[in-house]
């Protein structure tokens, strides 16, 4: 079972997301956490598959966060997310994620993004992924 972690400093977004990701339980395991350097600690002693960061957080912000886990495990597989939707947000999370998500984040979304990670070739392509981009 892959194991996919959210970070986000909003905890009605972990609760939102939680809610809306139930019924996919059986096929994935997810992990919410409210601190990008709790996300790192906690990343040294369980294996997770996929990383979901917001990008605006107090302290270290989603951009140092996926860097980190770029260096520290490449492996991952990293997903930026944020609220903002000038091009120069998504240039410059595009330099440390391979997808790219708009809060909200809409079910259709996650349920695409959960998709191409499944495929494991897609995910590790090392290909850029928009999803669901903003009007």
């Amino acid at each position: 079972m892959k194991q996919l972690m959210f970070i986000d400093d909003e905890r009605s977004l972990l609760n939102a997301m939680a809610r809306m990701l139930k019924p996919l339980e059986k096929q994935w395991k997810f992990i919410y956490v409210e601190r990008a350097a709790e996300a790192l600690e906690l990343l040294t002693t369980v294996d997770i598959d996929v990383v979901i960061s917001d990008l605006c957080m107090p302290g270290m912000n989603g951009q140092e966060c996926l860097e980190r886990v770029r260096e520290r495990y490449p492996q991952v597989t990293r997903v930026m997310m944020t609220g903002r939707s000038e091009y120069d947000v998504y240039r410059e999370g595009m330099t440390v994620a391979q997808y790219f998500l708009w809060k909200p984040v809409s079910p259709q979304a996650m349920s695409t993004l959960l998709q191409l990670l499944s495929n494991q070739e897609v995910a590790l392509s090392g290909e850029d992924h928009v999803i669901d981009p903003p009007l």
